[in-house]
């Protein structure tokens, strides 16, 4: 039997996040920011549990538990609860069907155990090999992040939650992101795993230009996927860490072309240019010589 879990929340990027994240361990998910709407899906969706936030416009989550019970099929559905509540109100609710009180922020692995327990259901296996190991900073609208050890989906929707929920606060439209990956087990680069990496990419409040995201990564695997992916190649795969912050602080595409003719004696680029051919012809931080103008001019 595959569970159906009903999630109730006013933030929406939220409980976006919840539905991709209980997804990947196989529950059907059904999310909503409106309260009443999701009184309705009780009825049509038919939810095994019901997870809902203490506070909605409108109605809270007593509210909520006393319409569930008014009807006898509804009120034998279970509810998980989320928010901040004194002894008092937990000994009330519990007897309205409340099952769990889970605490803001919520940690989604203490969900996935709760869920588990209440049917019964075998908690996931431990894996053997390192975790994902994942570390985010920020500097303003620039976001580093080391990703390493395990591709794991669920780690991967939750390094996309937090991406998102800071750009959200930060009123962030058009982030750069620098992705560090030292090291990955190649089994876990799959089209999949990747797909979730660049999650972000969907995301409508957010523009994302190719030249906004760099790749300072190692593993061979990985970067074969992306240089062969329609989706991904034009991201540039950094060659060190201090150039590939260079270039996004300044807001640079390093990939487009410069016209010949704007290339004047003295002028100096920040980064090397090269011809068709890929022959490097103007070296960075070098004034353009009378030499260099005239191979320029051979070449028509």
């Amino acid at each position: 039997m595959i569970i159906k879990i009903l999630v109730c929340h006013p933030d929406g990027v939220f409980v976006e996040f919840l539905r991709r994240y209980l997804d990947v361990y196989g529950f059907d998910i059904k999310v909503t920011t409106d309260c009443v709407e999701g009184i309705t899906q009780l009825i049509h969706f038919k939810p095994h549990l019901v997870v809902v936030n203490k506070e909605f416009k409108g109605i809270d989550a007593k509210g909520f538990l006393t319409k569930k019970n008014a009807t006898q099929v509804s009120a034998q559905i279970p509810v998980f609860l989320i928010g901040t509540f004194t002894s008092r109100e937990i000994m009330e609710l519990k007897t309205m069907n409340a099952r769990a009180f889970i605490s803001n922020p919520v940690n989604p692995v203490i969900l996935v155990e709760r869920v588990m327990n209440l049917f019964s259901l075998p908690l996931p296996t431990v894996k053997k090999t390192m975790p994902m190991l994942m570390d985010i900073n920020a500097r303003g609208n620039i976001i580093i992040a080391q990703l390493e050890g395990n591709f794991e989906p669920e780690k991967l929707e939750l390094f996309n939650y937090y991406l998102r929920s800071y750009c959200v606060e930060k009123k962030i439209k058009a982030p750069r992101l620098l992705l560090i990956i030292p090291s990955l087990y190649p089994e876990t680069v799959t089209e999949s795993n990747i797909a979730r990496l660049f999650r972000f990419l969907t995301y409508p409040e957010l523009t994302v230009e190719p030249h906004g995201v760099k790749i300072l990564t190692g593993v061979s695997e990985l970067k074969e996927l992306l240089e062969t992916s329609a989706d991904y190649k034009r991201f540039e795969i950094a060659t060190d860490f201090l150039s590939a912050l260079q270039t996004l602080q300044i807001d640079f595409d390093k990939k487009k072309t410069v016209p010949a003719e704007f290339i004047k004696k003295g002028s100096i680029y920040i980064f090397d240019l090269y011809d068709s051919s890929g022959k490097r012809v103007i070296p960075a931080h070098t004034p353009v010589s009378e030499k260099i103008i005239g191979f320029l001019t051979e070449q028509g």
